[in-house]
């Protein structure tokens, strides 16, 4: 049996996939860097083959390259004939499997976290290495499910080829041409050994890309060298100066950041959607604000008057993602060492492998790691590039809560060696506060007055910011006298040991600044206090009479809700919260349903 239609039906797929392949590529590249608004009217355009017949196909390739089309007669005047021959089995061939590669691999790059190629990005890399170090590595099973099927495509199609290169025995002649031809003329034994053996390819194809879609974890050949120690001297360095004065759109609000930081550890504080994250990607390059200037240590890193905007490569800032974003491709020791170019990288990896406790897992790869062992390789990755300015977005979100006090001293140690700003962004009170030497609040993208972060917790300076740093009791209130005021909402006077003059303003306390009263010498018998206005003797201590309504454990010990008012004289939804020590609690939970609580004087915060 001549077996010309195999030999000619591989050669022919094999180079219309490789043709398909490359084409499919360039045109997914630029597919991801268009943003123009055509772009989906030419992906339309490349992928309409898909939806034709094949015999349209081949004969709009006949026409095109024919003798008589315009593609032929330039051919013909240079002496070269592509009609009836191999090159027009492949030229057809490549048509139909382009669209198939061409999607395929266009689906299997968009669905690569986009946060990764930005961290890759802001640890210096070029567009070209995150494309091939990056990109083309987590698109592996793509590439592979788009060689395969655009092979399968080249090597069955029929009608496009047999228009445009005839169906030649042993010349152009591929396996569905045998088989239709064997078919015509009644031999039927050899159109069944063609269509069992293109049966066989395509289960093989099949079985290969379902192989292929199954994760594939790559393991090392060896571990490396133990570290040695990392000094614990922090570099010495030029105090680091970062000038922020920017303006961005966003839904509902715009982002106003105006602030200045030297060499310190910035928080960042604000409700969700405060555009808190959006800044930080301002700062590092992956978003472009509207307006503004950006300066760092000296560099402009974006001015819109000069049109200077720095890519992310470009500003030496290190971002620490909320999730981390490790490449799962890349061992720990791979991962430290990406933004590296320099000699002295290898020494780099073993200091910040050394110093972060990761020793023992530097040939793992993320997935074989617990969330604390992934956050600090994130981290000894951001510090192995040296930037001027690290941005780290919630960085112990992620973690369990029995991770979460020591990787926060390790955080902070490694913060007080890093001879740069840092600005951290953070939901927990806590982390701001033990991490941040200063803090920064935004409000619907405005920043408030901000400073020191213990001053700031202590007299915050508006009552956004104050609830923000956990403040929940705040009441209107009216001027009385100079140190006088009535809380409306509390309906009782109160002594202030800060005068305020405006008419009315807000007053506010903290849950754990609120004290617990056992016994109030002269005032004993007093157990159904007004509910409209509790009386002078009562009021001069700042003493509530308060019912328990609920209780619920906290890290203070006990948060208590009560209603103010004596029994049967409470004032429905409005409340009080207080933190109790759990010794306080089980001395007093017993007690009257009446509890008494003093609001002391000093530590009454006023918002006139």
């Amino acid at each position: 049996m001549d077996l010309s239609p195999l030999w000619i039906s591989l050669k022919t797929a094999t180079l219309s996939t490789s043709l398909a392949f490359t084409l499919g590529l360039l045109a997914t590249a630029w597919s991801l860097n268009d943003r123009s608004p055509t772009r989906n009217l030419w992906q339309d355009i490349l992928t309409t083959p898909l939806v034709l017949l094949p015999t349209v196909a081949g004969f709009g390739l006949l026409w095109l390259i024919g003798r008589q089309g315009p593609l032929g007669q330039l051919l013909k005047s240079l002496n070269i004939n592509i009609i009836f021959n191999g090159y027009a089995a492949v030229l057809a061939a490549t048509v139909v499997a382009f669209p198939l590669a061409y999607k395929t691999l266009l689906a299997s790059f968009e669905q690569v976290d986009p946060h990764l190629l930005d961290c890759a990005r802001t640890l210096g890399a070029s567009e070209t290495t995150v494309f091939w170090r990056i990109l083309l590595p987590l698109s592996k099973p793509g590439l592979l499910a788009a060689t395969l099927l655009a092979f399968a495509r080249a090597l069955g199609e029929f009608g496009a080829p047999l228009m445009v290169a005839g169906s030649i025995p042993g010349k152009t002649q591929t396996i569905p041409m045998a088989i239709y031809f064997a078919a015509e003329r009644g031999d039927l034994t050899q159109a069944l050994f063609w269509v069992v053996l293109m049966l066989a390819i395509a289960l093989g194809v099949t079985i290969g890309i379902n192989q292929n879609s199954k994760p594939i974890r790559r393991r090392p050949n060896k571990r490396i060298d133990k570290p040695g120690r990392a000094t614990d001297t922090p570099l010495n360095s030029p105090q680091i100066f970062l000038q922020v004065d920017i303006t961005k759109e966003l839904p509902g609000f715009t982002l106003d950041a105006k602030f200045t930081t030297e060499g310190e550890r910035l928080g960042i504080l604000g409700a969700s959607g405060a555009g808190k994250s959006t800044l930080l990607r301002c700062l590092a390059g992956l978003e472009t604000p509207d307006h503004g200037k950006i300066i760092l240590n000296g560099r402009v890193l974006f001015d819109s008057e000069k049109n200077i905007n720095l890519s992310a490569a470009e500003r030496k800032i290190g971002l620490l993602f909320q999730n981390y974003d490790l490449f799962t491709h890349l061992t720990v020791q791979e991962n430290i060492a990406f933004g590296l170019i320099s000699s002295q990288a290898l020494s780099k990896i073993s200091d910040y492998i050394s110093e972060l406790e990761l020793t023992n897992h530097a040939s793992q790869f993320p997935t074989e790691l617990s969330g604390g062992q992934q956050q600090r390789v994130a981290l000894a990755r951001v510090l192995a590039t040296e930037p001027e300015l690290l941005l780290l977005d919630e960085p112990l979100t992620a973690l369990d809560s029995h991770l979460h006090d020591r990787i926060q001293l390790v955080l902070l140690k490694t913060l007080q060696r890093f001879p740069g700003s840092s600005l951290i962004v953070s939901h927990s009170l806590d982390e701001i506060y033990r991490l941040c030497l200063d803090l920064l609040v935004l409000e619907k993208g405005v920043i408030a007055p901000y400073g020191q972060t213990s001053e700031i917790f202590q007299l915050p300076p508006t009552v956004g910011v104050a609830q923000l740093t956990g403040c929940q009791n705040l009441s209107r209130a009216e001027h009385l006298t100079e140190n006088r005021a009535l809380a409306i909402d509390w309906k009782c006077e109160l002594a202030l040991s800060q005068p305020c003059s405006a008419e009315t303003f807000t007053v506010g306390i903290y849950a754990h600044k609120i004290e617990i009263v056992e016994d109030l010498p002269g005032i004993e018998g007093l157990r159904s206090p007004n509910p409209e206005l509790q009386n002078s003797k009562f009021s001069e201590s700042n003493v509530l009479y308060c019912c328990l309504t609920q209780s619920q454990l906290n890290q203070r010990g006990i948060r208590a809700h009560f209603t103010i008012g004596g029994p049967g004289q409470g004032l429905g939804e409005l409340h009080l919260q207080a933190d109790i020590s759990q010794e306080l609690w089980q001395n007093y939970q017993e007690q009257a349903p009446t509890w008494r609580l003093r609001l002391p004087s000093k530590e009454l915060l006023v918002f006139g």
